[in-house]
C-alpha cells in the first residue's frame, strides 16, 4: 500500500518505530524524509560544511526477519551490517546515523572497498562504481535512536526513515535518525 508522502508500506513499519503527524513536521524534515538524492549532500548543504561518515562497525552477519522480508531473502543470508554516524568535518557535531543491510553478491566486486575509503557514505560510493540504483521509500515514524548513536552525542529522540535501494533486485535495506532539532 503506498501513502500519500510516498511511503510504500508505511503500515508494515516496526512497533519500535511510532507514528508521526506528517503535517506537523517542518518543510524541511518533510523534504529529508522524502529525500530521492545522497542525504549526506543534502545535510552539507543544510550546515554548510562537509560531513564524514563515521563508521561504528561493519560486519558480515544474518539479515534478519525484517532484513529478509525487506530483502526478499532467507533470514539467515549474510549481509554486510553497517552502522554509521555522519558528523560535521570541522565542528564535529553529530548530524544523523544510518544502519544498512547491505546484500554483496549483488554489489560490483571492488564495492566494499571503496566504501571503506570514502568519506561521503554509501550513495557516494555508489556513484563512484557507477551502480545506478532506485530507491524505494518504505516507512518512517517517531524513534528512539540507537544507543551506538546516543553514546555518540546524537539525541535519544528522532525520526526515522527506511528505504531499499534496488538494481535489478533489492540489495541494500537502510535505516536512518535523524534528531528531532533537525530543522
Amino acid at each position: 500500500m503506498s501513502s500519500a508522502n510516498g511511503f510504500r508500506a508505511q503500515d508494515q513499519r516496526p512497533r519500535t518505530v511510532g507514528d508521526g503527524d506528517w503535517h506537523a513536521l517542518t518543510a524541511a524534515q518533510r523534504e529529508l524524509l522524502c529525500l530521492e538524492g545522497t542525504v549526506t549532500r543534502h545535510i552539507e548543504r543544510l550546515v554548510g560544511e562537509p560531513i564524514d561518515v563515521d563508521v561504528i562497525h561493519q560486519r558480515v552477519r544474518p539479515v534478519g526477519r525484517l532484513g529478509a522480508r525487506c530483502l526478499q531473502v532467507d533470514d539467515q543470508s549474510p549481509a554486510i551490517v553497517r552502522r554509521v554516524v555522519a558528523v560535521a568535518s570541522v565542528g564535529r557535531q553529530p548530524l544523523f546515523c544510518a544502519r544498512t543491510f547491505l546484500r554483496r553478491e549483488l554489489l560490483p566486486a571492488d564495492f566494499i572497498d571503496r566504501l571503506r575509503a570514502t568519506k561521503g557514505g554509501l550513495g557516494v560510493a555508489l556513484e563512484a562504481c557507477d551502480v545506478r540504483t532506485s530507491r524505494e521509500l518504505l516507512w518512517w515514524g517517531r524513534a528512539r535512536l540507537p544507543r551506538w548513536a546516543v553514546d555518540r552525542g546524537l539525541s535519544t529522540d528522532g525520526l526515522t526513515r527506511t528505504y531499499r535501494l534496488h538494481h535489478d533486485q533489492p540489495f541494500a535495506l537502510v535505516t536512518e535518525w535523524f534528531p528531532l532539532t533537525m530543522r
